[in-house]
């Protein structure tokens, strides 16, 4: 008897949780159950993607898929407790939405969202039968034209027409939704907007991006109580004047239109909190922008701006500027009366950084690359909030020392400028995790960058570096590290303490490898090509993870045997060198070793290499005036690509 109380009850929690389409559906509820249970006698259990009920028992929710599959009865089996109905296709499959489906539909009575994905809507389906909706999101459909019948929905408050591409135009009719709050219509192919739009006296919400709008209602100040406009990826090539009364307006998105200049007016907007106009035409800001004292977002890149409004400091509540990518000459002093955490304003023409960025104490973020920049003022380091500092591609010719009481920076950049040193006071940036001066005429670098212990990564390349820090070994935390095409002579004996899985010195004045690198048992490349390096530690042979090996075009004579011992290597370059020795068996053992280059040499003596994997095998020619004592082994499956090596004897 008890065993049989147990197999009831997880027979009775099977069915209250059931898993369609990927979705629990609960159906404990006996009417989601019925519909399940029906669904699942006709073949058509993967059609219902959701049911929700009331805390009286009643379904108010239902989602029903793939309704192509489905047939009038199905559908007239739905709820008459159902608040919101969402059915629909899928994104290959269209099905009719017909006259009779919205006269079985109408008698849902306490329907009042009404979603449609993926059908064909013909202008005839009198959608005007749905007396109490106040929801309609026709998303993904076919439809001729607008049904103008959608216009006598009384109730109607969302209005929602997202990527229907036959729609080319709004109905005057559009007008009659008085108590409408949001409409959409995105993605369409909508030219022109109807002058009744100035009816919807209670929308707050319009939206139409990705159509092909020329103008805006010049009526548009009739929408009193809209909060969001947002027409970005139009065609707007002017804003009416009228703008300028929509006192509630919070967002404005312009973003990706034709626009070529901003009206005065659009400053009496005083509760505008984002206001965005990327990617158009406008050459100049008006001064009424500092009216928007309200504003926290401002974001006006791509275009072809000359000046920031003197007055701009007066938008105390701003976050985020973004005016990247103009051609921006100046930063007015007014700017250090800001509160914004991140300023870009990078690829412009902006020459010199007013003291009064100082000022900006919430400043997290600093992007001012692509300009043309030559000193950055210490006032910089009273930004104690920064966490981004990013310079690179200008023309700096200092760093300040004050640079070093920005203790929360984590990135800075300032790669590719005419910097010739960098500060000791760098070292006192503990948090600094990212650190780039690639591309600048730095000949020395400072001890103290041994002391940013939580550094990961480290790119100096393009310099005039002769040294390396000799405690770089400190960096317990470095990740990478790109010093190539410099002038270092030397490498640190402490290089050998640090878990980077690569060592990418080429294109220096290197002579010696320290036997300590063979401690560096994450090492998987070695890049030192083109330095003067005349030896091969055999301590090398303890890099058991290396893959790539790079040491051509330097001055090595001799090949330790120990390299065999590199059970991981695909890649050994030793070209361009001046070896005169035999080339070591035990390179045999290498089990994956896929290439191997030792053309250019003096004279390598032995049997070519046998390895079951070689691919390419480049042992010859020699330098000019040598022969070679090499010869290709019998067993040899990779043959050297100029075949003018003689076969060994046996």
């Amino acid at each position: 008897m008890y065993s049989k109380n147990i197999l009831c009850f997880l027979i009775l929690s099977l069915l209250i949780l059931v898993k369609v389409n990927g979705d629990v559906i609960n159906i404990s509820n006996s009417k989601c159950n019925d519909l399940y249970m029906y669904l699942e006698s006709q073949g058509k259990i993967e059609n219902i993607n959701s049911c929700e009920v009331n805390n009286e028992g009643d379904v108010i929710e239902l989602g029903l898929i793939d309704i192509i599959n489905l047939d009038i009865n199905i559908i007239d089996t739905i709820p008459k407790s159902v608040e919101t109905l969402k059915i629909g296709g899928d994104y290959f499959h269209y099905w009719s939405f017909t006259q009779e489906m919205v006269d079985i539909l109408s008698e849902l009575t306490n329907l009042k969202s009404f979603y449609l994905f993926s059908s064909e809507i013909s202008e005839e389906v009198d959608f005007s039968k749905f007396k109490n909706l106040e929801v309609l999101d026709l998303y993904y459909n076919i439809i001729e034209s607008f049904p103008k019948s959608i216009s006598n929905l009384e109730k109607l408050k969302t209005l929602r027409l997202n990527e229907n591409s036959n729609i080319t135009s709004l109905p005057d009719e559009i007008g009659n939704l008085k108590n409408l709050e949001e409409l959409e219509f995105s993605y369409s192919d909508i030219s022109s907007l109807p002058e009744s739009i100035g009816n919807l006296v209670n929308l707050k919400r319009l939206k139409g991006d990705r159509n092909n709008i020329i103008n805006l209602p010049t009526n548009i100040d009739n929408l009193s109580k809209l909060e969001t406009l947002n027409f970005e990826y139009n065609q707007i090539n002017k804003l009416p004047t009228s703008i300028g009364k929509l006192e509630n307006l919070k967002v404005l998105n312009l973003n990706h239109n034709e626009l070529i200049s901003l009206p005065d007016e659009i400053g009496n907007i005083k509760n505008l909190e984002e206001l965005v106009f990327s990617s158009n035409h406008i050459t100049s800001l008006p001064e009424s922008l500092g009216n928007l004292i309200n504003l926290r977002i401002l974001k006006g890149e791509e275009n072809e701006i000359v000046n920031m409004p003197a007055n701009i400091g007066n938008l105390s509540k701003l976050e985020k500027l973004n005016l990247w990518h103009n051609s921006i000459a100046e930063i007015p002093k007014s700017i250090g009366d800001l509160n914004i955490t991140e300023l870009n304003l990078y690829n412009n023409n902006i020459k010199s950084l007013p003291d009064e960025i100082g000022n900006i104490k919430n400043l997290k973020i600093i992007n001012l690359c692509f300009n043309h920049i030559t000193n950055i003022p210490s006032s910089i380091g009273n930004l104690e909030n920064l966490q981004e500092l990013v310079i690179n591609v200008n023309d700096l010719i200092e760093i300040p020392k004050s640079i070093g009481n920005l203790k929360n920076l984590t990135y800075l950049e300032i790669s590719t400028n005419k910097l010739t040193s960098i500060p000791d006071e760098v070292g006192n940036l503990k948090n600094l995790e990212k650190l780039y001066f690639d591309s600048n005429e730095i000949a020395s670098l400072p001890e103290s960058l041994a002391s940013l212990v939580n550094l990961k990564e480290l790119y100096g390349k393009g310099n005039k570096i002769v040294n390396v820090p000799t405690n770089i070994g400190n960096l317990s935390k470095l990740e990478k590290l790109e010093l190539y095409n410099n002038k270092i002579i030397e490498l640190p004996k402490s290089i050998g303490d640090l878990n980077i899985n690569g060592i990418h010195f080429e294109n220096n004045n290197i002579e010696k490898i320290p036997d300590e690198i063979g401690n560096m048992r994450n090492l998987m490349h070695i890049n030192l090509h083109h330095n003067s390096i005349t030896d091969i530690p055999s301590s090398l042979g303890n890099l058991e993870n290396l893959y790539t090996l790079d040491l051509s075009y330097n001055n090595i004579t001799k090949i330790p045997s120990s390299l065999g011992n590199l059970v991981n290597l695909d890649s050994l370059y030793l070209n361009n060198n001046l070896i005169d020795d035999y080339l070591p068996e035990s390179l045999n053992n290498i089990p994956y070793l896929r290439d191997i280059h030792l053309e250019y040499n003096i004279n390598i003596k032995g049997k070519t290499l046998t390895n079951q994997d070689l691919i390419i095998c480049n042992y010859y020619p020699p330098i000019e005036g040598y022969t070679y004592s090499l010869c290709e082994s019998v067993n040899a499956i990779c043959i050297d690509d100029f075949e003018s090596l003689q076969q060994c004897e046996e």
